[in-house]
């Protein structure tokens, strides 16, 4: 292995994404996008931090508003609170899907840091 090689290797070692702390950004902050954010997927990150809240918002300020309302009032509160049900179970499934794949950004990012860093050797 030639010197620039090994520099490179050194230089990624300290560049290079953890698949422990990715897996606990995603389990500890679930769905809110930090995963997303650690891995350099800033504005995909943001979508599902906004999509959970604007959900749980929908959701359970609907749900909580219900109690008590008038007929007409409850009926629109509750499809209200479907359409924050809906979105949480977008974002449910789009949680999920998430965990098959961050191992595999983990090491796309790292490569793609390899070939920077070769680059410039």
């Amino acid at each position: 292995m030639g010197q620039d090689a090994r520099q490179v290797e050194i230089d990624l070692e300290y560049a290079r994404k953890s698949k422990i702390i990715a897996y606990t950004l995603w389990l500890g902050l679930f769905g809110l996008g930090a995963h997303r954010m650690y891995l350099n997927r800033l504005w995909s990150g943001i979508c599902q931090a906004v999509l959970f809240l604007l959900s749980f918002t929908t959701f359970g300020v609907s749900f909580f508003l219900s109690y008590g309302a008038d007929v007409a009032l409850k009926e629109t509160l509750n499809m209200t609170a479907w359409v924050g049900v809906a979105g949480l179970a977008i974002w449910v499934v789009w949680t999920l899907i998430d965990a098959a794949f961050l191992a595999r950004w983990v090491d796309e990012d790292s490569e793609e840091k390899r070939l920077q860093l070769a680059a410039r050797y």
